[in-house]
């Protein structure tokens, strides 16, 4: 069975690795199968369907199947106000349901779909084409890494050649321990660091905050971030960090001050919570990092002629608190968004289209980024008006 469909699974090039483990003393075993490219995934699947569970005699329409995603595309896959699942229940004449099962592993859901058994191949390449399509658009390039800041129990880690191994096996990342001198706060004086592509950096962030927790429960996980990013973490009037600390259940302390800021070249940030929902932090603030950073490469490395200007009108009244103490609420939101942001002087007669003192605000750069500037502002404006 297993060997049998292992062997098969990966005498196809486009699969890159296969894992099968069960993760709980009774349940469900899992088959992880990774690959580039979603018709690889789909084939895998058949074969699984095809050598194993109707050889169990499974009734798939009962009983159903398993996948996980990434917690991140849950509200992709359900869409707005459940719209995308419904498209792709009536689509594919299978039931899709997202299953809150609290074993399941941090920064991973369960999908169970029910469904005669080439509906159910059609659902999950729907669902895998979604969340392909969706990374692509979104997942920063090249090498990345997210290191934290420990004491030398779980600096061990890092030394353990057993661990380092089974993460780079598994993640395909790699995990080392290195000593630091200049931190602002903070409670150590070594650093974990794990480094690889986006996405594998990702998937491995929650195995090591799990492995540090199991040596000091009840301890604040604290990551390291480069001293210049630390206002785009905070957002405008401390916006985006409380929307990380709403998602993930947790309490998130930025420990610096403007001077350290300027004098140490990495900030400690402190997470406090449960250690489900710090590895859900940690891969929250290491995915907007990491996005910033591309955001602002490809505006760096944009050409002019793929730019467009437009203009919107903001009240008067607000530009203050837009623009920032020293402009740094509108360096912010540049930042965010990867738009060029501009206020302009005063207008007579200029009226927002509620009648109210406008003040023009032109805005530059790709369609995209435009958009997300957009959506960016008239959220804070709307915070702005119920505070």
């Amino acid at each position: 069975s297993e060997p049998h469909i292992n062997s098969n699974i990966s005498s196809d090039s486009r699969i890159s690795r296969i894992k099968f483990y069960q993760p709980y003393e009774s349940g469900d075993g899992i088959m992880e199968v990774h690959s580039q490219e979603t018709s690889a995934m789909v084939t895998a699947l058949n074969t699984i369907l095809t050598e194993f569970i109707t050889q169990e005699n499974i009734d798939l329409s009962r009983e159903g199947i398993k996948i996980i995603i990434p917690s991140s595309s849950v509200s992709l896959v359900i869409g707005r106000a459940g719209k995308q699942i419904k498209k792709f229940q009536e689509d594919t004449n299978t039931t899709i349901s997202i299953l809150d099962d609290k074993k399941s592993s941090s920064g991973k859901k369960e999908v169970l779909i029910k469904g005669a058994g080439r509906d159910i191949e059609h659902a999950v390449e729907k669902i895998l084409e979604l969340i392909s399509d969706n990374k692509e658009r979104k997942q920063p390039t090249g090498k990345c890494s997210v290191r934290f800041l420990v004491n030398k129990e779980k600096a061990e880690l890092g030394r353990n050649e057993q661990l380092v191994k089974r993460m780079h096996r598994i993640y395909s990342v790699n995990l080392k321990t290195e000593r630091i001198d200049r931190v602002a706060q903070g409670e150590g004086s070594q650093v974990l660091t794990i480094s690889g592509s986006f996405e594998d950096c990702y998937e491995a962030i929650p195995k090591l905050v799990e492995k540090t927790n199991e040596i000091h429960k009840d301890s604040d996980l604290q990551m390291l971030i480069p001293s210049q990013e630390v206002n785009r973490l905070i957002g405008t009037q401390g916006t985006f960090v409380k929307e990380l600390s709403q998602r993930s259940n947790t309490k998130i302390r930025v420990l610096s001050d403007k001077h350290s800021e300027r004098i140490y070249p990495e900030t400690v940030v402190a997470v406090s919570g449960k250690s489900s929902s710090q590895e859900d932090a940690a891969q929250l603030i290491f995915e907007h990092l990491e996005k910033l950073k591309e955001t602002s490469k490809r505006r760096s490395v944009s050409p002019k002629r793929n730019k467009i200007q437009v203009n919107i009108t903001v009240p008067d009244r607000l530009v203050a608190q837009l623009i920032g103490r020293e402009g740094q609420s509108v360096r912010n939101l540049r930042d965010m968004s990867g738009c060029g942001i501009n206020f302009h002087k005063n207008y007579e007669g200029l009226k927002t289209p509620e009648g109210d003192d406008a003040r023009l605000c032109t805005l530059w750069g790709s369609s995209n980024a435009i958009s997300s500037a957009v959506r960016i502002i008239l959220e804070l404006i709307q915070k702005l008006e119920r505070d």
